[in-house]
């Protein structure tokens, strides 16, 4: 088929990614794209995600605001 012509810092980088994981970089780009591909990005899809990630905590646990975190990690 095709080709694409990628930035060198972007395959350099997928190199590196792929020496570490013992994958060939055509591989490892295979299934990047695939992932990036196959995502959907609907607002209900989102939506239903952050549910099922904010059902992972338990009831009656305080959360700490998120600003706090952010202001504290500025300093």
């Amino acid at each position: 088929m095709g080709s694409l012509s990628i930035r060198d810092d972007l395959i350099l980088e997928l190199n590196r990614i792929a020496l570490t994981r013992g994958q060939r970089p055509e591989a490892l780009a295979e299934e990047f794209l695939s992932a990036a591909l196959s995502y959907k990005r609907m607002p209900s899809s989102l939506r239903a995600q952050a549910e099922a990630i904010a059902a992972l905590t338990p009831k009656g646990v305080k959360q700490t605001d998120s600003t706090l975190l952010v202001r504290e990690d500025r300093i």
